[in-house]
């Protein structure tokens, strides 16, 4: 039995990849146990409310029989059949229903026994239980996901716990972040995308507004696993730093003498020091960099910097590479100082970045105008 239930849970995880209810069913013919249908959940995803597990898998055995009726075939599946799925197995006359997990929602709770303990309907044989605690696992993990997604991403407004809460709370309303917020719903319930969402806004909720002396800004979010928590060019403490943040730290021991070579890549520091490090786009899927590319962040990131510009106080404004020089057309307050050069990529750090002087000038430019400079180092 366990062999067909662990076919129908891999059926079921692959239904929560979808954002699917992750419920996997197999039709197994007894005589020869050969598999000879299987489905998962598709409801959202076919915009079909009957697109369930159970039946999917019901519907495609009895095709491939030539009949309506599945006498002789068991039916496996990772959760309790619900009483919709009840009425297809009685009509299927299935002989045997293996199911894993109890499903305890109101109105569906031993749906199987209610159903088949009426006189007048077909009574298959009723096996609970099996592998239960590996399917109701699956069901627990997806279900705490999707309830973390809509508690976090599903709200109209985020909460920063500092100034930009005040300064950003007209774009949360508008139609532009509407639409971002229902793309990386379904992004954040059906793909692997980095940062962790409670991760997303850390550049501003470590750097308030009145706080910001620097700011640099980076493209997306890095891709690999581990690596993005909310800051640009900052990875969290225990990953490699990539190869343009260690330029980076060459460029700061060149010109400062802070070395911060073979320590870590985490950028808190700065952040706490008034170093807002921003993305121009604040998510991305796994091994796909740019794929949350035009979704809405760029007008969201673009708010953020004409606050800046608008801003009294001076900022330093430190645009790297092609992707960050192109924000220096906003950037119209004669206050601000802005440095541009070379991205400090491999590809392009000789090119303009190395050598470039911008961690010193904007100490000095940050003295000159009665402020602290920034404390460099990452410790």
């Amino acid at each position: 039995m366990e062999k067909y239930m662990k076919r129908a849970i891999e059926l079921a995880e692959q239904a929560g990849k979808m954002g699917e209810i992750p419920v996997g069913a197999v039709v197994v013919k007894r005589s020869t146990g050969e598999i000879i249908a299987e489905g998962f959940n598709r409801r959202e995803s076919d915009r079909n409310a009957l697109a369930h597990a159970e039946i999917s898998a019901i519907n495609d055995a009895c095709r491939r029989l030539g009949g309506w009726r599945l006498i002789g075939c068991d039916l496996y599946v990772t959760l309790e059949p619900c009483p919709m799925c009840c009425g297809a197995i009685i009509n299927s006359r299935v002989e045997r229903v293996i199911y894993g997990a109890d499903d305890y929602k109101a109105g569906s709770v031993r749906s199987v026994q209610k159903m088949f303990d009426m006189p007048y309907n077909h009574k298959p044989e009723v096996i609970s239980g099996i592998m239960a605690e590996e399917c109701g696992e699956l069901l627990s993990s997806f279900f705490k996901r999707i309830r973390k997604i809509q508690k976090y991403i599903g709200v109209s407004m985020i909460n920063f716990e500092n100034e930009w809460d005040r300064l950003l709370e007209d774009e949360f309303p508008k139609e532009y972040y509407q639409k971002l917020r229902k793309i990386l719903i379904k992004e954040y319930k059906t793909q692997t995308v980095y940062p962790d969402m409670y991760d997303i806004f850390n550049a501003l909720r470590y750097t308030s507004y009145s706080d910001v002396k620097v700011v640099i800004i980076g493209q997306d979010p890095y891709h690999g696993p581990g690596q993005a928590h909310g800051l640009s060019f900052s990875v969290k403490k225990g990953v490699e730093p990539p190869p343009s943040l260690k330029n980076i730290f060459k460029e700061i021991n060149d010109e400062l003498g802070i070395d911060n070579t073979g320590k870590h890549g985490e950028l808190t520091n700065w952040a706490k020091s008034g170093v807002l490090l921003l993305n121009n786009v604040l998510t991305v899927r796994q091994a796909s960099p740019n794929s949350h590319r035009g979704i809405g962040w760029e007008q969201f990131t673009d708010r953020i910097i004409s606050i800046l510009n608008e801003r009294e106080k001076p900022v330093v404004f430190m645009l790297w590479g092609n992707n960050a020089k192109a924000k220096a057309s906003m950037i119209t307050n004669p206050k601000h100082l802005v440095l541009t050069s070379a991205h400090p990529s491999p590809l392009s750090a000789y090119h303009g970045f190395f050598g470039c002087g911008h961690f010193a000038a904007a100490d000095r430019f940050l003295a000159e105008n009665g402020m602290e400079p920034v404390n460099w180092s990452i410790d």
